[in-house]
């Protein structure tokens, strides 16, 4: 269960994505249910704890929050803010940690991520 205050959030995209839903009444199930995601996945992306998600994917989101054409362009600026922003590979951060990064930030076959994941582990 959430305690933020929606009127507190700053203008962010995983503030913005809490704000609009709680505003609705939604709970972070209903939106994840109807956007056809994992709601544990959905928890993540409001949280901040992963990246905008693909376009796609925010089409889905905006669809199930039932945005207004405003709404939506307010929200895909956020998600372009947030995809641009820089990230470096940290060498304190473990390989599993570094995995979750590409893995959430890639949309690739699980062959591929495995791949990158066992190159990660070598180092």
């Amino acid at each position: 269960m959430s305690h933020r205050d929606p009127s507190s959030e700053l203008v962010s995209f995983s503030g913005e994505l809490f704000r609009l839903r709680v505003i609705r009444g939604l709970t972070q199930a209903d939106v994840a249910n109807d956007a056809r995601l994992n709601r544990g996945y959905y928890s993540q992306i409001e949280n901040a704890r992963r990246a905008a998600p693909p376009p796609n994917t925010l089409k889905r989101i905006s669809a199930a929050l039932r945005l207004t054409e405003l709404e939506r362009q307010k929200l895909f600026e956020l998600a372009r803010t947030d995809w641009l922003k820089p990230y470096r590979l940290d060498a304190t951060e473990s390989a599993a940690e570094q995995f979750e990064f590409i893995s959430s930030a890639l949309n690739l076959p699980a062959a591929k991520l495995h791949r990158i994941r066992a190159i990660l582990e070598e180092k």
